[in-house]
């Protein structure tokens, strides 16, 4: 009898430990879940540590962030996307931020890795923490349709991050550090024609020549460039753009709020839709700087009132004169 009692003493005792280890076991996966790439897991916490080096502690305090828990990244600096021909979760958005993070804190920088993550839609990088070199994309980041650059110390842009293949908006704004855009970047935009891509460069330390993007939606709005190609500017399609004319911008540059002066070639004045559109985008520029030559207000209203009656269809295009 005290055998049999031991006996069952020492089974229940087995059984207990047991249900115990079993208790404290990670629980089965719900029947949705999603597996994360373990590739972009990977690359998001190497990406983290070079864009925050030693403010990373405090990062990952702040937004709740486990390096080695990547559901916890959801709010933590990037969104994940179920793809379903690889069968896993990617990472879809990147933000890499220094909200309310006073300016020397820690020096960021925005690492290479960034265009190994080969399904990101969208980066975005705001911050003045930041500074450096924005990284080349070397022929990677296929498939960015948004880049957004914001109030960062990054002082040097790459070309190829303008010709991004799958490109839409390209927004490099209030970087009081950026005071030239790539040297070959004309090169590159003549090579890499796409009219449909839009470009918000404004607010920057640019300065020196207008670039002139042509027949591209661009705002170069709030810089400090002094002087413009005029012969570079006559090759656009000043009519073409006019007509296009639908949304904020035109398809040419849009240059107002900067240093620019000197005198409008009488080309341009000779040519009435030049004349238009030079005569919107550039005729508001900082205190002290303007471009001449241009015939009075009333005038150009004159003008703009012929040119209607030849063409009421552009009643709605030219209602900003």
């Amino acid at each position: 009898m005290k055998f049999l009692f031991k006996f069952l003493v020492i089974f229940m005792t087995m059984v207990i430990a047991f249900q115990s280890c079993r208790d404290s076991e990670e629980p089965p996966p719900p029947k949705d879940y999603k597996p994360y790439s373990s590739k972009d897991s990977a690359l998001f916490c190497e990406i983290l540590k070079s864009a925050y080096g030693t403010y990373l502690n405090r990062y990952c305090e702040v937004y709740h962030v486990r390096l080695d828990s990547i559901p916890t990244w959801i709010g933590g600096g990037c969104s994940w996307r179920w793809i379903e021909e690889l069968g896993e979760k990617r990472i879809f958005e990147l933000y890499l931020f220094d909200q309310d993070v006073p300016e020397g804190q820690f020096p960021g920088k925005v690492p290479p890795e960034i265009w190994e993550l080969d399904c990101l839609r969208s980066i975005k990088v705001w911050g003045s923490n930041f500074h450096g070199e924005f990284p080349a994309s070397n022929g990677k980041g296929n498939a960015v349709k948004y880049l957004t650059i914001r109030r960062t110390g990054l002082s040097k842009l790459p070309s190829d991050i303008f010709i991004l293949p799958n490109l839409e908006r390209l927004e490099i704004l209030f970087n009081k550090h950026l005071e030239k855009l790539p040297d070959e970047l004309d090169v590159f935009l003549q090579e890499h024609k796409k009219d449909w891509s839009t470009y918000e460069i404004r607010g920057n330390a640019l300065s020196g020549e207008i670039p002139v993007f042509l027949n591209k939606g661009v705002n170069l709005q709030d810089n400090n460039f002094t002087s413009i190609n005029w012969s570079r500017w006559r090759q656009i399609d000043f009519e073409k753009d006019i007509r296009n004319y639908t949304s904020d911008y035109m398809c040419g540059p849009s240059v107002e709020g900067n240093r620019i002066t000197g005198v409008v070639p009488d080309s341009i004045i000779a040519d009435t839709f030049a004349l238009f559109h030079t005569y919107y985008v550039t005729r508001s520029q900082q205190d002290g700087y303007g471009l001449s030559g241009f015939p009075p207000v009333d005038t150009i209203k004159k003008m703009r009132d012929e040119v209607l009656k030849r063409n009421p269809e552009l009643k709605e295009n030219l209602k900003f004169l």
